[in-house]
């Protein structure tokens, strides 16, 4: 009699009537080399195999949005050192300045907003991870306690070795759990740094995008070229004419230290 093959899926599950020629290649299709059954992934209703994402998979996706995440701030402060040395060398008036580094600050909003979901994916992997490291380390205390247990057995045996088999594996064994628990931990400690990171965004999203290069530069020639005049106050008077032009000007302070250096440069 012809044996049945059932075939499950997400949505139907039917019975197909197989020949024994077909059964046979179905089981040998289900076996690897070593001859153990493979595993069988359930199928959605298109048919994918939707495999569970494990810890790992889900650390490096985590990394994957969050190193997209720092690429987008970098590119904020290569285009804002590109234009603060357009506008220390070129007539660029104060109006399409402002046009222009209020792109920026929108950019800059729109990774603060996207952090938020890089976050989730962050909490998300380390909730695997400590899942992953409670379990270890559980198995661990385990391992510790059968050894010790075969260890105590040993002694009251007066020495005459027991079970060297399992004693053997235990011992192999409880080093590679102790790593395992190093990994997850240091893994866990990097996913908390930047889940801390990303909490402080807010807060520091202009100081890690904005450059500073070319105003500390100017602000340095200023301050060597007045020091002469003004001796000890040459560093407030200039203190003084930034905070000047960025009241009147409505620009960021790195945009009027340029602003104050091409008055005085021209004066």
């Amino acid at each position: 009699m012809p044996r049945k093959i059932v075939i499950r899926d997400e949505t139907v599950s039917r019975e197909v009537e197989a020949s024994p020629e077909e059964s046979e290649e179905e089981e040998q299709a289900a076996e690897g080399e070593s001859g153990e059954p493979i595993q069988v992934l359930k199928k959605t209703e298109e048919g994918a195999p939707t495999p569970e994402a494990g810890p790992e998979r889900d650390l490096e996706q985590a990394r994957s949005s969050y190193e997209a995440l720092l690429s987008r701030m970098n590119d904020i402060k290569l285009r804002d050192t590109v234009f603060q040395r357009m506008f220390r060398d070129q007539d660029i008036s104060v109006g399409v300045a402002k046009k222009i580094i209020s792109r920026w600050d929108e950019a800059r909003a729109m990774i603060v907003q996207d952090s938020a979901a890089v976050k989730s994916k962050l909490q998300a992997a380390k909730n695997k991870l400590e899942s992953g490291f409670a379990k270890t380390e559980e198995e661990l205390y385990l391992s510790t306690i059968e050894l010790n247990t075969l260890q105590m057995k040993e002694k009251e045996t007066s020495g005459r070795t027991v079970e060297v088999g399992a004693r053997d594996e235990l011992e192999a064994q409880i080093p590679v759990l102790r790593q395992t628990l190093f990994d997850l931990r240091e893994r866990i400690k990097e996913v908390d740094s930047r889940i801390r990171e990303l909490d402080e965004l807010p807060q520091r999203i202009d100081q890690r995008t904005t450059s500073n290069q070319i105003p500390n530069e100017l602000y340095d020639e200023m301050k060597s070229r007045y020091a002469s005049v003004y001796g000890e106050k040459v560093d407030s008077i200039l203190q003084t004419n930034i905070a000047t032009a960025v009241q009147n000007e409505g620009v960021r302070r790195e945009y009027a230290t340029i602003l104050v250096w091409k008055k005085l440069k021209v004066g």
